[in-house]
């Protein structure tokens, strides 16, 4: 939604344009909930436009068509997850996405649309298969990073390679949140991770790891 150089008035946006904000929300909101149910192959406009409450052409009014909703649900929800991570410094990375999945594990729809949509989306005919693909290389290239931090710290207990400790970190989370889905009892995510990081990262004195 275009926004004046000078942005919106310090009390929100008013008239139309918070009219237009607001549905637009409701129909990201349904989007996301339909796409953890059924999928992305799976969900129709017409389910998106009922669950939303508003009519099909409404919704083709907002979004001309499913793989805009797909975009549009994808980077609103990594932008919400990535500006809680870029907002501490490298070095407490490891901690900030914890505190990201054991956010996610509030709303179960969330880790439900990332395991189903990142599995669909494996497939190159898929319309997000780029989108997840450029930020599972972008999301190993930070996390590399953040090892070599903690390895040029001497934080690190493993002769391991960044790269391969990335690797396993983010194969960490996402198992935790599949096997998550079908019990969420039997497993806490962010205790998980942190399990994890403790056998090879040395976390005494140090904010990365509670």
């Amino acid at each position: 939604m275009p926004e004046s150089r000078e942005g919106p008035s310090p009390r929100g946006l008013r008239g139309p344009y918070a009219k237009t904000d607001a549905v637009q929300t409701r129909i990201l909101d349904a989007c996301l909930e339909l796409f953890a149910e059924l999928g992305f192959r799976g969900t129709t406009m017409k389910q998106v436009a009922a669950r939303a409450g508003i009519s099909q052409t409404g919704l083709a009014h907002h979004f001309s068509s499913k793989t805009a909703l797909l975009d549009a649900v994808l980077r609103r929800r990594y932008a919400d997850a990535a500006a809680v991570i870029m907002a501490v410094p490298r070095r407490e990375v490891l901690s900030a996405q914890a505190r990201v999945l054991h956010e996610n594990s509030t709303q179960p729809g969330i880790i439900q649309l990332h395991t189903l949509l990142s599995a669909e989306a494996s497939s190159p005919s898929h319309p997000a298969h780029e989108f997840f693909a450029e930020r599972l290389d972008s999301y190993r290239e930070y996390l590399t990073g953040a090892f070599d931090d903690a390895k040029a710290e001497g934080r690190v207990t493993t002769d391991l390679p960044s790269a391969q400790l990335a690797n396993l970190y983010m194969a960490v989370q996402d198992g935790l949140q599949l096997q998550w889905i079908y019990n969420p009892q039997a497993l806490d995510i962010e205790q998980g991770v942190h399990a994890f990081l403790s056998a090879f990262v040395d976390v005494g004195g140090h904010d990365d790891v509670p």
